[in-house]
């Protein structure tokens, strides 16, 4: 295991108190001769960690003693609080004494830091964005821990700051952001690489992005119009060179599918065939599917559908999309991306989760994003005002973008298939993209920010069936390692060669972290040189992999630049709010 500091810890539970609503575990940590802290960690959050460590680490904790049970009710006695923290007492006094105890995983879950600031950035203030529109003021910013929750504050000099809770698994989040935020001394535990501290920073960072990017965003509608197609490829064409990137044509606005294919064709033939995904609701995109000439029967050409699902509207999304894949199911070489767009409360994700999970050659991505609906972001900018001008009660909504829940509710739509300790940064998708290129294979742009959401892979072979690959593989060290090859296989020329030297690095890395008691054969280079069966077997265990990526959408209450590096993307989600904001 890969041991994040040579220290030794030791972990006491040494008491138990209420705090609205909920007790609190107290433990006494000591981390090597240091002075000995106390900190606090709910039920719920110890259940997570036990969960999450019985899925990495199997052997060893079959040495563990009993954790206590969950109770069936929502109050608890005194007396099983008592029982709870001697069986407590004594499972994480043995869990210290093994070599679980020196990874990430564990440790991340007692080294509090309470109030420590993360890293500083601006951000937009919703009042500013929402009523006055003024989508370029941006304000002095910090994203701050407290206790096991992030928040995100805003510094406002005209309207009442809000804190917005960004996080409230700060140890679910934490590993995947930590390899992106150096340490800053004193001043901050973390801040990511190019913090932005002034909008005109903004300006060099936004300017670098979309040069380096390999995926951009556009609009194929003005005010609800197709945009006429000079405009269009002037849009487009400001980001020179297309030809390397992958383009996401936003036409969720279509009614002609003729006149959007032929705008989709315009695009694929003025700038010599880059990778377009076409997003689309699900009628669209099944009327797309049903014309004789669709612009999805190019190769250069993939669908990706976007369904809003709320509570109560399960079935009929089953129903809806289940229609749609039939259709696509027709065209060659199809890969397809699908968006669940989700709001509070959370509609039952199971029935939808098991039947894109069965689609696995056809739905290469499911996209789970939390959506606030136009109110609440409203609510929020109403709460912001200055009291005078608030027509509010003085009890404030708290903003909460906290995708994390989501990931809660996976385990719960997937009978614990997939679990928290089975999601990872989205930046080693960055590594998957230049396997694929190296192979010469299909790829989608997956190359997504560590700040908005976090990733699984499932993994589809005669030997595993939609298993998480951190169940197969150590993924804390075989991350770091395939991330540091993948930009250096980008750093050189491209050619055959280097594609040969990339692959074998890639397969010699998952033999050293394939994790022990894992039966699963590992092609070498020389036979997917030499043998077209091997090469074939290859290509249909990646094709049948399936990214599972649970993100927040963009929302006025946490804008920060590094959530927003593409703002295509939040041209429609301001062009809603603006309407919602006319409405009322």
């Amino acid at each position: 295991e890969i041991s994040i500091e040579s220290m030794a810890l030791s972990l006491r539970v040494i008491g138990a108190r209420s705090n609205e609503g909920h007790t609190l575990y107290d433990f006494q940590v000591i981390i090597s001769e240091n002075e000995p802290k106390v900190v606090s960690r709910r039920y719920s959050l110890l259940l997570e960690l036990h969960k999450s460590l019985c899925a990495a680490f199997p052997a060893q904790m079959a040495q563990a003693p009993e954790f206590p049970k969950k109770n069936a009710f929502s109050s608890i006695s005194a007396a099983v609080t008592a029982e709870r923290i001697k069986m407590l007492d004594r499972y994480f006094t043995t869990l210290c004494g093994l070599p679980l105890a020196e990874t990430f995983v564990f440790r991340e879950y007692f080294e509090s830091f309470e109030g420590a600031l993360l890293y500083e950035t601006i951000a937009l203030c919703p009042v500013c964005a929402v009523r006055e529109r003024a989508l370029t003021r941006w304000h002095p910013a910090r994203v701050v821990l407290r206790g096991d929750r992030m928040y995100l504050e805003v510094s406002c000099a005209t309207h009442r700051p809000v804190d917005t809770l960004h996080c409230a698994r700060a140890a679910l989040l934490l590993p995947m952001l930590r390899p992106h935020l150096p340490a800053l001394g004193d001043r901050a535990l973390y801040a990511p690489v190019g913090t932005i501290r002034a909008p005109e920073e903004l300006r060099v960072r936004f300017d670098t992005a979309v040069t380096n990017a390999t995926f951009l965003c556009a609009s194929l509608f003005e005010q609800g119009a197709f945009v006429d197609d000079a405009a269009l490829t002037h849009a487009i064409g400001r980001f020179q060179p297309i030809k390397n990137k992958s383009l996401l044509l936003l036409g969720n606005l279509a009614v002609d599918m003729t006149e959007l294919t032929r705008k989709i064709r315009l695009v694929e033939t003025t700038f010599d065939k880059p990778r377009i995904l076409i997003e689309l609701t699900h009628e669209r995109l099944t009327a797309l599917a049903q014309l004789d000439d669709s612009a999805l029967l190019s190769n250069n050409v993939f669908p990706s559908l976007k369904y809003f699902l709320r509570r109560g509207e399960e079935l009929m999304c089953h129903r809806d999309i289940v229609g749609t894949i039939s259709e696509l199911a027709s065209f060659k070489g199809m890969h397809v991306s699908v968006t669940l767009c989700v709001e509070r409360p959370f509609a039952d994700l199971a029935h939808v989760m098991a039947m894109l999970r069965r689609h696995k050659a056809l739905v290469r991505v499911v996209n789970v994003a939390l959506c606030r609906p136009p109110a609440d972001i409203m609510h929020t900018a109403v709460c912001k005002m200055p009291k005078k001008e608030s027509i509010l009660p003085e009890k404030q909504l708290e903003p909460n973008v906290d995708f994390t829940e989501l990931v809660t509710r996976i385990e719960t739509a997937t009978d614990g298939d997939i679990i928290a300790a089975d999601f990872f940064s989205p930046a080693i998708l960055r590594a998957l993209e230049s396997l694929l290129t190296a192979l010469g294979l299909p790829q989608h742009p997956i190359r997504l920010t560590p700040l908005a959401g976090c990733v699984t892979v499932l993994v589809n072979t005669t030997q595993f069936e939609s298993v998480p690959l951190p169940r197969i593989v150590d993924m804390v060290p075989f991350g770091d390692a395939l991330l540091a090859a993948s930009v250096e296989y980008e750093s050189t020329a491209p050619s055959a060669a280097t594609n040969v030297l990339f692959v074998r690095k890639v397969l010699k890395l998952l033999k050293q972290f394939i994790r022990p008691g894992v039966e699963t054969k590992i092609p070498n280079i020389w036979g997917i040189l030499t043998d077209s069966s091997v090469r074939s077997e290859l290509g249909l265990f990646l094709n049948h992999c399936q990214i599972i990526h649970v993100r927040r959408g963009v929302d006025m209450a946490y804008a920060e630049p590094d959530l927003l590096l593409h703002p295509f993307e939040l041209l429609p989600a301001v062009e809603t709010l603006f309407a919602e904001a006319e409405r009322r």
